[in-house]
């Protein structure tokens, strides 16, 4: 089975190897998926083993704990890049203005937390598993200092009356974290990260669990404005 999983897998990495996407979408997905999915697995297996023993109780329970332990999952790392263009006065009275351009290179990471997976997300009737997995959420956006760089800048013409380029910069990723946290929390990437996984995670389940006599139904649940989180740089 872990061969037919295996095969399967290395389709899906080739398939995507030619599409072009700036953001590496379904490769960076797929990987993240199938740590998910391999965590589900063991639990799933662990209900259909076990269910009818005496023992259900505290295999389960140890199979979810590993699952618990796992908090915040990556699934997806996004990469951007943003061109800050800061504007700053200083000196006596205004007198002086200083400019810059900061090009700010960030990322974020898109995941589950496992924390909000529990036992009752998964329903089984008769011959068929309902997987109910956590809304996809935005675990944290980061500004890259290392990677970000000054492009340039000027400062006043007046006796270098502007402010230096040590204010400038510190005004420019501020402004770049902003820009990050607005990029990761369109809604376009959560959804189109939320369909690709399900896709993925019903094929990925069904191609286990059809061998044991089980169809598996996958079921993303509906991310909300909390799935943005603040900024870390």
């Amino acid at each position: 089975m872990f061969n037919q999983i295996k095969e399967y897998l290395s389709k899906l990495l080739k398939k995507d190897e030619g599409s072009p996407s700036s953001l590496n979408t379904p490769k960076s997905l797929l990987i993240g998926t199938v740590v998910v999915l391999f965590i589900l697995v063991l639990w799933l297996s662990s209900q259909l083993i076990f269910g009818s023993r005496d023992n259900a109780v505290i295999s389960r329970s140890l199979v979810i704990q590993q699952v618990k332990d796992v908090s915040e999952l990556t699934t997806a790392i996004f990469e951007t890049e943003n061109i800050i263009d800061v504007k700053k006065k200083g000196g006596i009275g205004g007198v002086g203005e200083s400019k810059l351009l900061y090009i700010a290179h960030g990322s974020m990471r898109v995941g589950f937390d496992l924390s909000e997976f529990h036992d009752d997300d998964i329903l089984i009737e008769n011959n068929k598993i309902t997987v109910n997995l956590p809304p996809l959420k935005v675990l944290d956006t980061k500004l890259d200092v290392n990677e970000s760089r000054v492009y340039d800048y000027s400062r006043g013409w007046l006796i270098n009356l502007g402010p230096d380029v040590v204010e400038l910069v510190e005004s420019a990723q501020r402004e770049a974290i902003t820009k990050i946290e607005e990029s990761a929390c369109k809604d376009w990437l959560i959804k189109t990260a939320n369909e690709r996984v399900k896709q993925i995670a019903q094929r990925f389940l069904n191609l286990f669990m059809n061998d044991k006599g089980y169809t598996v139904t996958v079921k993303v649940k509906i991310y909300s404005d909390s799935s943005c989180v603040q900024h870390q740089v």
